[in-house]
């Protein structure tokens, strides 16, 4: 989100597809205008404030959901010591 597809191209993009889980992903590098992108797609799907960002996510096709559910990953960044996460708390993947 955030380059080509705006969070309201997202959001009717996902009405269509109508999947059980979305993790938005922000393309622009600025931790600010990321975390706005992912706000605004949030905001589009129906929820007043982002839910809260997970270190990571395990999926069995038993635990799928019954209604499209946003997710949110915490950004990644790859350091000297492997990957570590983002200090700036931006939400989506970098």
């Amino acid at each position: 989100m955030g380059g080509e597809l705006s969070p309201q191209a997202a959001s009717r993009l996902i009405s269509q597809m109508e999947p059980k889980i979305v993790i938005p992903m922000s393309i622009i590098d600025d931790a600010s205008k990321s975390s706005a992108a992912i706000k605004a797609f949030c905001k589009e799907q129906g929820l007043a404030t982002p839910p809260p960002a997970q270190q990571k996510l395990a999926i069995t096709i038993s635990a799928l959901p019954e209604e499209t559910t946003t997710v949110i990953i915490e950004a990644r960044v790859e350091g000297l010591g492997g990957a570590e996460t983002a200090s700036s708390g931006t939400l989506g993947l970098g």
